[in-house]
């Protein structure tokens, strides 16, 4: 039997066409929980499971159909991610991505790259407006921040080639203390991290 794809997406509150078209094409979906407020990351999304309980992917692919109908799952216990998708606020057509400041996407995307989920070419890619859609200088992307290979907008597909050199993993010292103190499992999560790069 063919190995399904993986893909991370982000919900949105109404019923959102990346996640549902995805269901339709037997993927499996890993959905981040909102701020990662909760004491696990990630929910897991399969298509065979919401059919086999009579749940219409419509329904799955809303932030509620995802809350009710995910399994919870630890960063740890994701496989190897093939597409990210992940919600942004504004994009350059180099591959520069802002969203809302909370910093929590690129937090996931380095820890994914600590845990060998995705590497520098997983593509990274993003649903926008035309409208968000801006100049370079007005996206400031540092050391620690993932570019993104491709931007969908309502006009048009655009494949950023981005010469951004995407991070390795998490720069712990770029999160802020209030990611430490809202995220609940984020602390440990580090220490595990830190403990697998010692020596042996």
């Amino acid at each position: 039997m063919a190995a399904r794809s993986h893909r991370q997406v982000q919900p949105r509150s109404a019923t959102n066409p990346d996640p549902l078209r995805a269901l339709y094409d037997g993927k499996l979906l890993f959905s981040p929980i909102p701020y990662l407020s909760k004491g696990f990351p990630y929910l897991r999304i399969d298509p065979d499971k919401l059919a086999a309980k009579g749940v219409d992917f419509e329904t799955a692919a809303t932030a509620r159909g995802f809350m009710e109908h995910g399994e919870p799952i630890g960063f740890e216990d994701m496989p190897k991610l093939d597409f990210c998708v992940v919600g942004c606020v504004a994009v350059t057509r180099s591959g520069g991505r802002t969203g809302k400041g909370a910093g929590f996407a690129d937090l996931e995307q380095g820890v994914f790259r600590e845990l060998g989920h995705v590497s520098s070419s997983t593509p990274l890619a993003t649903t926008v407006h035309s409208s968000q859609v801006v100049v370079n200088s007005e996206v400031v992307t540092e050391s620690h921040d993932s570019a993104l290979h491709f931007i969908a907008a309502e006009l048009e597909l655009i494949a950023t080639r981005t010469e951004h050199p995407q991070p390795n993993g998490v720069d712990w010292d770029k999160v802020r203390p209030d990611q430490f103190a809202d995220i609940p499992f984020l602390s440990a999560l580090r220490d595990t991290i830190e403990l697998r790069k010692r020596p042996r």
